[in-house]
């Protein structure tokens, strides 16, 4: 059975050397494949439905100039689901991880991890609508008006009186509103004892820092900076990446593929920061 593959992108590119080109090859505008060119960040612009036919435009792609390379899906669904760490230890000759996994506990020599990706995610987040009692300009005002209708004619001003009572007793639901989360995260690929592929993950706000033992400070902030200072000491070996610490990768938005490539509908891809961790894991750089 053929295997569904993705075309994906090898930033950074002259985007304005490379678009006319690449426009060619999509059928697209120069303006529209300036913007996939101007994003720094590795990411999937074709599904094809197969590997040889992934391969053939990724050909076609670099000889307009364009860097690319195949992922084939299988490679993308065979990787573990991201484990997220709860604790940790930095031991002499390796890094001991407690899962959220009740028991669950790892070590990880450090010549065993080959990655460590640096990233931040943003997320929004959608706070409840919350009731609210109204201010009171409106029933004051109301209230001026039946005095001066009082002056004008006696009896109007008990009807607009009766209407303030009722405004002051209603209550107004605030609209809901959406708040930019943001959280620096830790993706670091090792080989497990059986060879299987290890994909653990640190959140800055989620992770106790109890294993920096004497060189922990009173705030996760400072404390993220002293456990990221570790891990680079302890793995000058691994291939490090940190381009998505300030730009959070996004949603991919796929391109139908030209000829020779027949197009795929891709199915469900993992969220978009999964995505690129595993894009710099599998592609290795």
């Amino acid at each position: 059975m053929n295997d569904l593959a993705f075309i994906v992108s090898r930033p950074p590119y002259d985007a304005d050397a490379l678009a006319p080109a690449l426009a060619r090859v999509w059928g697209l505008t120069p303006m529209e494949v300036r913007q996939r060119l101007l994003f720094p960040l590795s990411e999937i612009w074709s599904a094809c439905a197969t590997e040889e036919d992934a391969r053939a435009l990724s050909d076609q792609l670099r000889a307009a100039g364009v860097r690319t390379w195949v992922l084939a899906k299988s490679r993308l669904a065979a990787l573990p689901p991201v484990t997220p760490v709860a604790a940790f230890a930095l031991e002499a000759d390796a890094l001991a991880v407690e899962t959220y996994r009740e028991g669950n506990v790892l070590r990880l020599p450090w010549k065993s991890i080959s990655h460590f990706q640096l990233m931040l995610e943003t997320a929004e987040v959608a706070r409840a609508a919350k009731e609210e009692k109204p201010k009171d300009d409106t029933s004051k005002g109301m209230k001026r008006t039946a005095m001066a209708l009082n002056l004008m004619a006696p009896g109007l001003g008990s009807l607009v009186k009766a209407a303030s009572s009722v405004a002051k007793g209603k209550r107004t639901t605030a609209s809901p509103r959406t708040d930019t989360v943001r959280r620096r995260l830790a993706d670091l690929y090792a080989v497990g004892e059986r060879g299987e592929t290890v994909w653990l993950r640190l959140v800055e706000d989620a992770v106790g820092y109890a294993g920096l033992a004497e060189k922990m400070l009173p705030t996760s902030i400072e404390n993220w900076q002293v456990l990221m200072t570790e891990l680079h000491s302890r793995l000058p070996h691994a291939r490090f990446d940190e381009n998505a610490i300030k730009l959070s990768p996004r949603t991919p938005s796929l391109m139908a593929p030209p000829a020779p490539c027949p197009g795929a509908v891709p199915g469900r891809l993992p969220s978009p920061i999964d995505l690129y961790s595993a894009l710099m894991f599998l592609g290795d750089g």
